[in-house]
């Protein structure tokens, strides 16, 4: 597979370096960019604009704004790693994460770029430019209820995509999965409801933070949610209650013959809400 991998600086190099490293023994072919978005905007816009790749894994830290910039002006998937240069990685988590619908990224937890190289290993096993058919919604039958705007906009853009919608209790093997994580303020640690995905299985997982809405306007549960992504072993993350990000990155996963390429497109451009 051919990937892009751009940083934002060498001072991120013990997270890059071993990626790399990584990336080339299981066969991939790199291109690497070194490029700050705050320094070199003009720079990044002519890398972009001739980019002949699969897929994009570019980090940063602090205000990490490379992936979602990366992600603004292609269709095809963008893997952000949040590097810890201060707090721990968490603003850059954020930086990377929270994108609007339209924009999507999939951010690994902080310094984890093992998520992003399994992630793409896991996408080549899947054959989804044919088998793509439906999105795989893992939530707890008895906790859908507390989801059901969730719910209903997963419905509005399956519609749309004319794809069907599946609620399923645990992730499937041999798809992408779209995994509803709640954030428990008093304990947001607590194991997940299903174990980690088998080594050989053919099964992708897109986790989607859940806050209710009391929550979700409260500064204080952005620890909790940082908690949550971190307790998640190779866990890839949107920003949260972003289902919709999470269903169009499942659809870039699947855009290999560009059949779904005008709804990307409208949706980057707001013409489709959800």
């Amino acid at each position: 597979m051919k990937i892009l991998v751009i940083f934002g600086s060498n001072s991120d190099a013990n997270i890059y370096e071993p990626l790399k490293a990584r990336l080339l023994s299981e066969g991939h072919e790199l291109d690497f960019r070194m490029i700050s978005v705050h320094r070199s905007p003009e720079l990044l816009d002519k890398e972009l604009s001739t980019v002949d790749a699969q897929a994009v894994i570019a980090g940063a830290g602090l205000a990490a704004h490379l992936p979602g910039i990366v992600a603004a002006k292609l269709l095809i998937p963008v893997f952000g790693i949040p590097c810890s240069a201060a707090i721990g990685g968490v603003d850059s988590f954020f930086s990377i994460a929270q994108m609007p619908f339209g924009i999507p990224v999939m951010a690994t937890a902080p310094d984890q770029y093992n998520a992003a190289a399994d992630a793409i290993l896991r996408w080549s096993r899947l054959d989804l430019q044919f088998t793509f058919d439906r999105f795989n919604i893992v939530v707890e039958r008895h906790k859908r209820g507390q989801v059901e705007g969730l719910l209903a906009r997963a419905e509005k853009i399956a519609e749309k995509t004319k794809i069907d919608l599946h609620l399923v209790d645990r992730p499937q093997e041999n798809e992408v999965n779209i995994c509803l994580a709640d954030v428990n303020s008093t304990d947001p640690e607590c194991p997940l409801p299903y174990g980690p995905p088998v080594k050989s299985s053919e099964e992708l997982r897109l986790f989607v933070p859940v806050l209710n809405e009391q929550a979700y306007r409260d500064p204080y549960s952005g620890v909790a949610v940082a908690r949550r992504v971190n307790s998640v072993p190779n866990g890839l993350w949107t920003g949260i209650n972003n289902i919709g990000n999470a269903m169009l990155f499942s659809l870039q996963l699947a855009n290999a013959n560009k059949m779904h390429s005008p709804f990307l497109t409208n949706a980057k451009k707001g013409y489709i809400h959800a």
